[in-house]
């Protein structure tokens, strides 16, 4: 038998799609406010993988992560993702998004985003949220 033992902390990072320069920097400063201190790796990339979200946010759409400085408990994952779609929606125009936030942690051995949309590899965790294993190290 194995002992019961607490996990590290992980890193909170939130990808943020944005069509207007404006709509990142409130993302970025709702993120701060919510969650703490982040930064924004210099990093910015097209996203074109999809056409999902162009009618919503328009186009070109672009991609951006916000990182938060302090760590953050693994069991926080679900009310993250529940505080990141309330930003979504309180800066919501005429019933669309003006930035889509996407909340992940991201350990040692993993990075696992929450989602609201269930499939055959993902977890059901609390209050409607899901974890999505993408990428394991």
């Amino acid at each position: 038998m194995g002992d019961i033992k607490k996990p590290s902390d992980v890193i909170l990072v939130v990808s943020i799609l944005y069509n207007k320069e404006d709509c990142l920097f409130i993302a970025m400063r709702s993120l701060t406010e919510t969650f703490g201190e982040g930064r924004v790796p210099d990093y910015k990339g097209n996203f074109d993988f999809t056409d999902y979200y162009n009618e919503e946010l328009g186009t070109p759409i672009f991609r951006r992560f916000w990182i938060c400085e302090r760590l953050h408990d693994r069991d926080s994952l679900s009310e993250i993702k529940i505080k990141t779609n309330l930003i979504e929606q309180k800066f919501s125009k005429e019933g669309k998004r003006q930035f889509n936030l996407d909340p992940g942690f991201l350990s040692t051995e993993n990075f696992v985003l929450a989602t609201t949309k269930n499939y055959t590899h993902r977890i059901y965790l609390r209050d409607g949220i899901y974890a999505d294993l993408t990428l394991v190290f």
